[in-house]
């Protein structure tokens, strides 16, 4: 990155060593009261906007800044809608802003000479970059329609369908470029085809029994993976019968999930495995 600014990152690393809100402003009023200690960093012909940021981090765009935002903000709709007991809903809206965080420092990590970011990283970046756009919340709940082709498979949903795999799908397909795994791309999301021609994504149940290709299993999901929970079974003396519709998300941090909802389309909320409403959990990292 090139410096234009007051090198954000060093200031909060400083400032957040306080102990207290109350230490941590005084910290921070020291830090930018003294502008030769703005920028730690050296220059020969005193002009940063020459030279590279030498500790080789690429910056965050203020696009992604916007979408950061819109994350933190659909965590908060989300707890005050759908969590009653405040400190459960204080604790989670808590969640969702350390969890932007770990999105950040990700984004902060990539060396600023790398082709491009890592694969999960791709796909949250995109996740996120639904959020906030009216458009995008009515394709993606049940209302709306949405599909992409690669690789000569056309994967589309219409009105009336769960989308939450689909945008699992899409997000690496499309938002990570991997693509579907058709005509030889191996190392593509994989696709169905059911007997009438139709292509499709795995399902939430699929994925929470059986994974699919190119994701490992794992017990510590990280930014970006993949979390699927089957839903209950109806049974017959004791015996299943069929299986309701589960979910699935990418996990951002612990469980807070980026999903696409049926009636808000994609938003954050919490993913527990506690959940009464899904009866096993997976959690998958792409490995092809």
């Amino acid at each position: 990155g090139r410096f234009t600014s007051v090198d954000p990152y060093n200031i909060i690393f400083e400032k957040e060593k306080g102990k207290d809100d109350e230490e941590k402003i005084n910290i921070l009023v020291v830090y930018i009261s003294q502008p030769q200690i703005w920028n730690k960093y050296s220059y020969s012909v005193n002009n940063p906007l020459k030279f590279t940021d030498p500790d080789g981090r690429r910056p965050i765009t203020e696009q992604e800044r916007k979408n950061i935002q819109n994350f933190i903000q659909s965590g908060i709709d989300y707890a005050n809608s759908e969590i009653s007991d405040a400190k459960a809903r204080e604790a989670f809206i808590l969640k969702v802003k350390n969890a932007a965080k770990i999105i950040e420092e990700a984004i902060l990590a990539v060396p600023n000479d790398a082709k491009e970011d890592p694969k999960n990283l791709r796909a949250v970046l995109y996740a996120i970059g639904q959020i906030g756009d009216p458009q995008n919340a009515e394709k993606w709940s049940n209302r709306g329609s949405v599909g992409f082709n690669s690789n000569g498979a056309n994967v589309t949903l219409g009105a009336g369908s769960n989308k939450c795999t689909i945008f699992v799908g899409i997000a690496y397909a499309k938002g990570a470029n991997i693509g579907w795994r058709n005509n030889g791309n191996s190392a593509g999301y994989q696709v169905n085809v059911s007997l009438r021609g139709n292509v499709y994504t795995p399902t939430a149940n699929d994925l929470a029994w059986y994974g699919t290709a190119n994701f490992v299993e794992t017990s510590t999901p990280q930014l970006g993976d993949i979390v699927a929970g089957a839903g209950t079974a109806n049974t017959f003396l004791g015996i299943p019968t069929s299986y309701n519709h589960g979910h699935a998300g990418l996990v951002i941090a612990g469980d807070v999930v980026i999903s696409a909802n049926p009636d808000h389309g994609v938003r954050v909320g919490r993913f527990s495995p506690t959940s009464s409403q899904n009866s096993g959990f997976k959690y998958l990292t792409y490995k092809p």
